[in-house]
């Protein structure tokens, strides 16, 4: 397997892993439903819809590092690097302002999806 395929693999293993995560733990109620649902249109290769639903959720909840982790995955599924990184740094810088009982969860995830990348 290349380098590539290596490291959307390990991104799409990150991101299932960050969902199963998320409902064991403290994410409210919206964003472990969001992540959720991102997942599955992900596992069924609807990577628009996906980005679309996300960024509306974004809308509602800007202040939420684990919507960002997930577009960030989204974009790194769909070879849009630039915007991963950015998604991934987003959180980070989000969960340095207002951390959560989950930010080293969530910090771990972003850090490994942009070291991914």
């Amino acid at each position: 397997m290349n380098n590539r395929k290596s490291k959307i693999l390990l991104t799409i293993l990150l991101l299932v892993g960050f969902i199963n995560c998320a409902s064991l733990s403290k994410l409210s109620a919206e964003e472990s439903s969001a992540t959720q649902q991102v997942s599955e249109l992900m596992d069924w290769g609807q990577y628009s819809r996906a980005l679309n639903f996300i960024n509306e959720k974004i809308k509602k909840t800007p202040d939420s590092a684990e919507l960002y982790v997930a577009r960030g995955a989204i974009y790194a599924r769909t070879k849009k690097d630039s915007l991963s990184i950015k998604d991934q740094n987003k959180a980070l810088e989000l969960l340095e302002k207002t951390p959560s009982q989950d930010s080293e969860m969530v910090k771990a995830n972003a850090l490994h999806n942009r070291a991914g990348i």
